[in-house]
């Protein structure tokens, strides 16, 4: 028998005798995890297995390349796996053409290594369109492209850095409620097969309504898919109407649901939406707001569904009859032009 990795979880509580006196080791009182540990160790030895690699208890595990850490809260990857990580894909990146099954096993540690840096998922998607691609050599390589060698290169500068953040373990703070004054609540459409196509996204700002609005291109409708123009239209409410509250927290409501799982996942198919996904993931990141992406359906999105439509008209008339004010707020020219052929 072998057992490559496995770790185990223990209170470290003191242990004390059935009279209540405390139990000692070497002079120190043993607690529960020792005792574990010791029983562990023991029993393993009398199936005759040998323990060479054991971590003894502590608030820190390193553990199939992981690195747990009970006093910070976080996990993050191990410096050693770390280290060889930026090593192989600096190799790569160096390169013009690499072995199929060599950069398939270097894109599956990245792949592994996204687990705990996020932002790395938007570092894949040139490489893994290399890989689908194709126009290979003969001899089954893979051809290291401008876009492959720059996205490379972001993962050998982020896993060189010896202070690596990582991710949470297993919990996170609940996100604030729609109504707490932190928050923006972001709806978005899109639309392409009607007159007056285009985008709309809205959100409400005390007694103000900001929106964004605008038609698609004849060239936009005819080359991008709907969850491509969903997401736009998603992205461009985000950066210009959150840029406009300055809340901390965003909920981007969207009724399409590829959409919606491109901004949960960051992990879209389409060129377009990869692209995207990895400028709102940078833009939120830079601009240290929290997104929570959720769905609704078409018949409750109606206000941006009125405005995608080229119907503003209607939409505005509808919020002035609540009150509200409504202003009308410019997509960033670098953003709208993400789009453009």
């Amino acid at each position: 028998m072998y057992i490559d990795d496995a770790g185990l979880v223990s209170i470290d509580d003191a242990v004390f005798d059935r009279s209540g006196a405390p139990v000692m080791r070497n002079g120190v009182q043993l607690t529960r995890a020792w005792a574990h540990f010791e029983i562990l160790k023991a029993s393993l030895a009398e199936m005759g297995l040998e323990t060479t690699k054991e971590q003894p208890p502590s608030s820190v595990l390193t553990l199939l390349g992981v690195e747990i850490n009970l006093d910070t809260r976080r996990m993050r990857v191990s410096d050693d796996k770390r280290v060889k990580y930026a090593e192989r894909a600096s190799t790569v990146a160096a390169l013009t053409v690499v072995g199929r099954d060599e950069f398939l096993g270097l894109l599956g540690r990245l792949n592994f290594a996204a687990t705990f840096y996020p932002r790395g998922r938007q570092w894949l998607h040139a490489p893994w369109r290399a890989v689908r691609a194709q126009y290979r050599t003969a001899a089954d390589q893979v051809v290291i492209s401008k876009a492959v060698r720059e996205q490379l290169r972001l993962w050998v500068a982020e896993l060189g850095k010896p202070d690596h953040e990582g991710v949470p373990i297993g919990a996170a703070e609940a996100f604030p409620a729609a109504a707490s004054p932190e928050v923006s609540a972001v709806y978005a459409d899109a639309a392409l097969e009607c007159a007056g196509a285009g985008f709309c996204a809205w959100t409400v700002d005390g007694d103000e309504l900001l929106y964004v609005q605008g038609e698609w291109s004849s060239s936009e409708r005819e080359r991008y898919l709907i969850c491509d123009l969903e997401l736009a239209a998603s992205t461009f409410g985000l950066v210009a109407l959150a840029s406009e509250t300055r809340r901390s927290f965003v909920y981007s409501f969207t009724d399409n649901v590829v959409a919606m799982a491109a901004m949960r996942k960051a992990a879209p198919r389409t060129e377009t939406m990869q692209a995207l996904c990895g400028a709102r993931t940078a833009w939120l990141l830079h601009h240290g707001v929290a997104e929570a992406v959720e769905r609704i359906t078409s018949k409750a999105n109606l206000w941006a569904d009125l405005g995608s439509r080229g119907r503003l008209a209607s939409m505005l008339e509808q919020a002035r009859g609540l009150g509200l004010r409504p202003r009308r707020v410019e997509v960033p020219a670098e953003w709208r032009n993400m789009l453009a052929p």
